[in-house]
């Protein structure tokens, strides 16, 4: 897949007078490429437009001018994106319950390292990171 390039990205000034349409278009997008397993894990698969959409936030959030920084984000998020015959999925993990949310936190340590997350289709398993 092509990847991102800082002309796609929207200038700031530009970006703030169509964050609500277009955040509503990514909204929309994102639910359809949502997959919730179990209570608090969701997957979302992501693409051009959900990345792009990451890094404007990014740029938005931590109010990002510098082009060096801004091209650190590209490359953090270009990065994620699928290459042909590809899936590349967000694994968001949704705590909210203060009470119980160090328990979860200890079992999801080291989550990141080896073979302990895996999608199962048909009789392969391709494991995360």
């Amino acid at each position: 897949m092509k990847l991102l390039t800082h002309e796609e990205l929207i200038p700031q000034e530009e970006y703030e007078r169509q964050r609500d349409a277009y955040r509503q278009t990514i909204i929309a997008l994102k639910r359809r490429r949502r997959l919730t397993i179990g209570d608090i894990v969701t997957l979302v698969f992501e693409n051009r437009e959900t990345l792009r959409f990451q890094i404007q936030e990014m740029i938005r959030v931590e109010r990002i001018v510098d082009p060096q920084k801004i091209q650190e984000e590209l490359d953090v998020y270009n990065a994620l994106l699928p290459a042909a015959g590809e899936l590349s999925a967000t694994l968001l993990i949704e705590l909210t319950d203060p009470d119980t949310m160090k328990q979860w936190l200890d079992l999801f340590m080291g989550l990141d390292h080896g073979q302990k997350v895996g999608l199962r289709a048909g009789g392969d398993v391709v494991y995360w990171v």
